[in-house]
């Protein structure tokens, strides 16, 4: 359920927000561990690589969560001031986040999965994931792994479209929207 704020715009309510903010969090730390491991070779590259398999399903996680979440229970309203583009744009950037949020984990664990001898994903020493049953292939780890990288460049252009659009609301059009999302 939303609640109104003081500012009377609606906000979302705290678990949307929590879970908003975890796998932000989380996401964006991910795309920051796979860009320096790229750099890596080695047992370093393949510790940075094993904690962001983890995260990933972290993310698979919080996300499935989400999804729930935002199925059962109303999202707040747009603002009255919103232009309908601004609406549309808005609409159609959340579902690729959604999708983006469940097709990057899981063309992550797709790509562990496809090696000839997959043991899973470690998750930080508490359990493992197990793999995918599917068969071994290079050559469908390769592409599996080219999507994976080409969706986590997306999300890395969505990231950026999202933030704009929230700081040209809250700053340009001197909507209170930073609230809706906020932790109170």
């Amino acid at each position: 359920m939303a609640a109104r704020a003081k500012n009377g715009l609606e906000r979302f309510s705290t678990v949307a927000i929590v879970l908003h903010w975890v796998i932000a969090l989380l996401v964006i730390s991910n795309l920051v561990l796979a860009k320096v491991a790229e750099g890596l070779k080695g047992a370093e590259r393949g510790a940075l690589m094993g904690a962001h398999t983890a995260l990933g399903m972290a993310v698979l996680a919080f996300s499935v969560l989400l999804v729930a979440w935002r199925i059962t229970h109303a999202r707040p309203p747009y603002p009255a001031q919103l232009a309908g583009w601004e609406r549309l744009l808005s609409s159609v950037v959340r579902v690729v986040f959604y999708l983006l949020i469940v097709a990057i984990p899981l063309s992550g664990w797709l790509m562990v999965s496809v090696h000839e001898g997959a043991r899973g994903i470690d998750f930080f020493g508490l359990f493992t994931v197990p793999p995918l049953p599917i068969s071994a292939s290079d050559q469908g780890g390769n592409i599996v792994e080219a999507v994976h990288k080409n969706l986590g460049g997306a999300m890395i252009y969505l990231i950026g479209l999202h933030v704009l659009g929230a700081l040209k609301h809250q700053f340009f059009d001197k909507m209170p929207y930073f609230h809706r999302m906020w932790p109170s």
